[in-house]
């Protein structure tokens, strides 16, 4: 009767090593598959927005649109931005993606940027995390990071403010 039961353990503890082996994997395989985003292909033309048509009368549109151009020749970006009318659009002076951070740094001259004075815009910077989904950024100076989802199938309506 002993022997059968060491046998038992030794076999249930076996058992129990094999499980929670492939458990870590498959824990660590999901892990894996949810932090990796799809990186930004090369070259196109790509929108990130979180515009939105304001609820009451005006029609206003809210939130941010940017847009990169990816050429062979360098990438270039447009910034517009509402929070009523909208306004830019406005070419950026400088556009870094570098894709092994998977990061992207735009630079505009606007009525917020560093220096800025009456009738003058100054250097702002839009930076943060770029995907083939979405682009994590600050903007205007904030300190919190936004997120602008990739809209793809244009034209499309812009939706509604929540």
């Amino acid at each position: 009767m002993r022997a059968r039961s060491r046998s038992a353990n030794r076999f249930t503890m076996r058992v129990m090593r094999l499980l929670l082996r492939h458990i870590s994997l498959i824990i660590l395989m999901a892990a894996g598959l949810s932090a990796t985003a799809k990186e930004l292909p090369r070259y196109g033309v790509f929108v990130f927005s979180d515009e939105c048509v304001q609820n009451n009368q005006s029609g206003d549109v809210g939130g941010d649109r940017i847009t990169l151009l990816r050429f062979p020749a360098g990438d270039m970006a447009i910034y517009q931005y509402g929070a009523g009318p909208s306004e830019g659009p406005i070419l950026a002076e400088k556009v870094v993606i570098d894709p092994a951070k998977s990061s992207v740094r735009i630079e505009i001259q606007d009525e917020w940027g560093e220096n800025a004075t009456a009738g003058q815009p100054g250097l702002d910077v839009i930076e943060g995390d770029v995907s083939a989904e979405a682009m994590q950024v600050t903007l205007q100076g904030s300190k919190t990071r936004r997120r602008l989802p990739r809209i793809s199938g244009l034209p499309k309506p812009i939706p509604t403010c929540m």
